[in-house]
């Protein structure tokens, strides 16, 4: 992270305990933005495991029991 500029760095979520580590962002919109970003394209939960591209297919069309 060191070469990394700091608004270029992602903010780093810990679901277990509820706490989110935001590095020191130039401003809120900077913020907003990589929060943004990070929310959407999370892939991973404290890296636990990642589901392949075929397992989530046709999660969208289950049925609701």
């Amino acid at each position: 992270d060191a070469d990394v500029s700091v608004d270029q760095q992602l903010p780093r979520a810990h679901t277990c305990f509820f706490s989110i580590n935001l590095p020191r962002y130039s401003c809120d919109n900077v913020m907003a933005e990589r929060l943004k970003y990070a929310m959407y394209n999370c892939i991973e939960m404290d890296a636990d495991f990642r589901l392949a591209d075929t397992e989530t297919t046709g999660w969208g069309n289950a049925e609701v029991v």
